[in-house]
């Protein structure tokens, strides 16, 4: 049947949506929907399996809290939101793509079907039985999830099979992470790609890719488009607990004119880009105490903030305060840092206490912080 749902701010009254075998999409997507109406209208029901293909769009990602930042800027409906995480890479972008072979094997033989303007494809008119399908995609693309052969059971009568395709570009870089002796650095460092026109903006603004060593350093990128690339160690985040590091860029160490550009084509696979770390960074004690407005002291949990990235509390770097409202934590050397205290509302609260971000003395001299009540992120 055809309906209208009810008003939403992910979809407006101007879409026109459909439901038929237990699925709910836009009318711009009911290819096999509409053609199933008719066949039944005609009492003529076809047996098909049917589907489409899209790429998946990999974009370099930005942080949640610039994410954040944006949505409370102003008034957002669901589906500009969406769009917003998209282009910030904070959920896959897909796009449909025309020109793809699918083959489909089995009970009625060897049969062929190329994706349409809008990536969609259809086998109408089946035998009942097993089948294999296959998509065909150049030597650059792989699956980004699922494969891209699948075994499909058509039945004598029911809503046909859907199969759908999703592929990307699958370049790839891979290496390990060294530390100054040149042995592997274990698990859990994050390792940055950085786009070559990203390296003129702050920290805080950079857009990248990530991924973590694992237990022998090793880290590998997947489905990375072809570009240039900055490859590194902390180029994209202030140093944190899991990466006590100055910045390090591939091959070796922070001097900028050893830097080596990674150039990647499309699909193009590239191993041994081993990154080698300088030593960790020494530490320093920041200590104080948190405060209500009348002066008491207050459980709470303290928090640093590296001027290089204002908008997130820096990793493992956090406090909390004993019954006396006193903290004690260890911060990296010659490191600028904000901080504040705050305490988690409770779900009926309207409000939560935090205090206002403070300069954190590079002389450890203890810094008093006292908690007031706020709303939103302010």
């Amino acid at each position: 049947m055809i309906r209208r749902p009810p008003r939403s701010t992910l979809f407006p009254y101007t879409t026109l949506f459909r439901s038929i075998c237990t699925r709910t999409r836009p009318i711009n997507r009911a290819h096999d929907d509409i053609e199933l109406l008719r066949s039944l209208v005609l009492g003529e029901p076809e047996i098909r399996v049917y589907g489409e293909v899209s790429e998946q769009k990999t974009v370099p990602r930005a942080r949640s809290a610039e994410f954040a930042k944006l949505l409370t800027a102003g008034s957002t409906s669901m589906t500009d939101a969406m769009a917003v995480a998209e282009s910030m890479g904070m959920i896959p972008k897909s796009e449909p793509r025309p020109g793809f072979v699918f083959q489909l094997e089995g009970s009625s033989g060897t049969l062929s079907q190329t994706s349409a303007s809008d990536g969609y494809f259809r086998f109408k008119n089946l035998t009942a039985g097993n089948y294999t399908l296959r998509l065909q995609v150049p030597p650059q693309y792989d699956a980004s999830y699922g494969a891209l052969e699948r075994k499909v059971v058509v039945e004598p009568m029911g809503c046909g099979q859907e199969v759908n395709f999703n592929i990307r570009v699958n370049g790839r870089i891979a290496g390990r992470v060294l530390d100054e002796s040149a042995k592997p650095i274990g698990e859990r460092v994050e390792v940055s790609l950085l786009p070559l026109e990203q390296e003129r903006n702050p920290i805080a603004e950079r857009r990248y890719f990530s991924e973590s060593t694992t237990v022998d350093g090793s880290y590998q990128f997947e489905g990375v488009p072809p570009g240039r690339y900055s490859l590194g160690v902390n180029i994209a985040n202030p140093p944190n607990k899991q990466s006590p590091y100055e910045p390090a860029y591939y091959p070796s160490g922070s001097d900028r004119q050893r830097v080596q550009t990674i150039s990647l084509n499309a699909g193009e696979k590239l191993v041994g880009r081993d990154i080698r770390l300088g030593k960790r960074l020494p530490t320093r004690v920041a200590a104080g105490v948190v405060v209500d407005e009348a002066g008491e002291p207050v459980k709470a949990g303290v928090y640093v903030f590296d001027s290089e990235e204002p908008l997130a509390p820096v990793f493992g770097l956090e406090a909390e305060t004993d019954v006396q409202g006193q903290f004690h934590m260890s911060v990296f050397e010659g490191r600028h840092y904000q901080i504040s205290a705050g305490v988690p509302p409770e779900p009926e609260d309207r409000y939560r206490l935090a205090s206002d971000p403070t300069e954190l003395p590079e002389n450890g001299k203890a810094v008093r912080l006292v908690l007031r009540k706020k709303t939103g992120l302010n």
